[in-house]
């Protein structure tokens, strides 16, 4: 199904990332400026088959391997109409 107005708040700051439309087994990016990750809760919504979902707030785990002195960015997974989550991916290298 078409997954439209995802939106992943952090309440206590008031900082989101949103996507618009995206399809059936797809994906949306978008660039946010690197912030440092203080364990504050999130808040994911969307919008499927014309209903507005939400998760509640929840705190994204840090993962065990996680290295802090390179970038990660935050993956958001809407896996059901009526469930997504979030964890946080360690950013590949790049060579120039």
């Amino acid at each position: 199904m078409w997954v439209s107005a995802v939106r992943l708040l952090v309440p206590v700051t008031g900082t989101f990332i949103s996507c618009g439309n995206i399809s059936p087994e797809s994906s949306c990016a978008t660039t946010f400026p690197e912030t440092d990750y203080h364990g504050n809760p999130v808040e994911i919504t969307w919008s499927q088959a014309g209903q507005i979902h939400s998760t509640g707030k929840f705190v994204i785990p840090i993962p065990d391997d996680i290295d802090f002195d390179r970038p990660a960015m935050v993956r958001v997974i809407i896996s059901t109409p009526d469930f997504a989550g979030a964890v946080i991916v360690q950013r590949q290298l790049t060579t120039p």
